[in-house]
């Protein structure tokens, strides 16, 4: 619970759940393109959710919250999600710093978030607005390990696509850019997910007005399917929309 922030912080995100998230998988493993998600990376699967579920009961979660709850370090809200003081939250950092868990506990935060947070369509929005402070502050919680830095971009990418979505630019420009350099140095220029980052970050520089970054990244994109993809597919005449859409604007 140390590293999210501190009100409002939901169950699902601080069990001991492996990958498994609200989609019922991990949603780094989700394919992208031009700035969204395949449908199938979003859908709700309630087999797998019940399982992840039925495997936490008896994981002694209950105990500890009650013995938080008891030293009065943590409290539940009536909506029963958590909220814990920010002083305990940095004592709890420190201490996990001091005996060489920082990094550990900061994956396990990054991978939670990951699997729970969903893509940016519509329908998803009341889920996304639930945890989009915790996504926010993954900012200032860069990983090490490539196989995180891969979620931790993932993360950044669908909070840049929900905040894109509210009409939030310049936090989607913030956290939309940071995914899109991140996986320019994992994957390479050329990958499917860094693609779609670059797209993304271009429907937002465009959306706030800054037509010349947006022109050059959409450029690149579309160039790039073209060569890769080839002229007539999906991805590529994504793009050759979203480059028209600069200019018309």
């Amino acid at each position: 619970m140390s590293f999210f922030d501190r009100q409002s912080i939901l169950e699902v995100l601080v069990r001991n759940r492996g990958e498994i998230g609200k989609s019922g998988k991990s949603q780094e493993d989700g394919d992208e393109h031009d700035g969204r998600e395949d449908e199938e990376d979003s859908e709700d699967n309630g087999d797998n959710e019940d399982k992840a579920s039925e495997g936490s009961k008896d994981d002694g979660f209950e105990d500890d919250v009650q013995m938080l709850r008891d030293y009065s370090f943590l409290s539940v809200g009536t909506d029963g999600t958590f909220e814990l003081h920010a002083l305990v939250q940095l004592a709890t950092r420190k201490w996990l710093e001091a005996n060489k868990q920082l990094e550990q506990w900061k994956q396990c935060y990054i991978r939670n978030l990951s699997a729970e947070f969903l893509t940016g369509e519509y329908e998803n929005w009341t889920y996304c607005y639930a945890l989009f402070p915790h996504a926010k502050l993954a900012i200032t919680q860069q990983p090490k390990t490539e196989g995180s830095l891969r979620e931790w971009a993932s993360l950044l990418y669908r909070a840049g696509w929900y905040a894109w979505g509210k009409g939030n630019i310049n936090v989607a420009i913030e956290l939309s850019d940071i995914a899109m350099k991140v996986r320019k140095k994992v994957l390479g220029q050329e990958h499917k997910k860094t693609l779609s980052s670059m797209g993304m970050v271009g429907i937002a520089y465009s959306l706030g007005g800054r037509w010349k970054e947006a022109e050059k990244l959409q450029v690149q994109v579309m160039e790039t399917r073209k060569r890769t993809q080839g002229e007539e597919h999906p991805d590529t005449l994504s793009s050759i929309a979203d480059l028209a859409s600069i200019y018309r604007d």
